[in-house]
């Protein structure tokens, strides 16, 4: 379930708190925010933070004792769209599974969103989109743009891959991108299929 779309709800502020185009009304996660989470918990429901505010995501990183799903962003730091994951996101994906549930709190680092990172214990999941506004920032987008030009397995067959080219020192595609931060086990392919040929 999504907690928020390009609306504030009763429980959650959404990504358009971070443009400013909307106000921030919970700072996170109101207080029936943080139970509809926990209830989410208990009933073993898997929480979709795509729209969220960062504020509202490193709250629920932070309290979450189940999985977590970014159900379509991609990488600010190849497109600078604000519903893209800011680089320290997909830390905290790492960060929420890597620490113990004795630490949980919002003690750590600041990146660049000048929020602490947070201390949980799940195995989030990053699901790279192919919006092309949000993967290029622009009107085309390419498969390329997305997973990079490697060779592949597709059903079991093997896929060539695209003419060579020279290694770039920086990941140039929003797969590599976000498991070169979070990790193989972090990334996905997610929705917004819409543009991208």
């Amino acid at each position: 379930m999504t907690l928020t779309h390009s609306c504030n709800t009763p429980w959650a502020d959404n990504w358009l708190v971070d443009t400013g185009d909307e106000p921030a009304l919970h700072h996170g996660l109101s207080s029936f925010g943080k139970i509809v989470l926990e209830e989410m918990n208990c009933l073993g429901m898997i929480m979709d933070l795509a729209h969220v505010s960062v504020e509202t995501m490193k709250v629920a990183l932070n309290l979450s004792k189940a999985p977590m799903i970014f159900r379509h962003s991609s990488a600010y730091s190849l497109c600078p769209h604000r519903h893209n994951m800011l680089n320290d996101e997909p830390r905290m994906v790492v960060s929420a599974r890597a620490q113990p549930q004795a630490g949980r709190g919002t003690q750590g680092s600041k990146q660049d969103s000048g929020l602490p990172l947070p201390q949980g214990s799940t195995s989030s999941l990053v699901m790279v989109n192919f919006y092309k506004a949000y993967v290029t920032c622009g009107e085309t987008a390419t498969l390329k743009d997305v997973a990079g030009e490697a060779g592949a397995r597709v059903g079991g067959v093997s896929v060539p891959p695209l003419p060579a080219h020279p290694v770039p020192l920086a990941p140039t595609d929003h797969m590599d991108h976000v498991k070169k931060v979070a990790g193989a086990q972090s990334v996905g392919f997610g929705g917004d299929y819409d543009g991208v040929s």
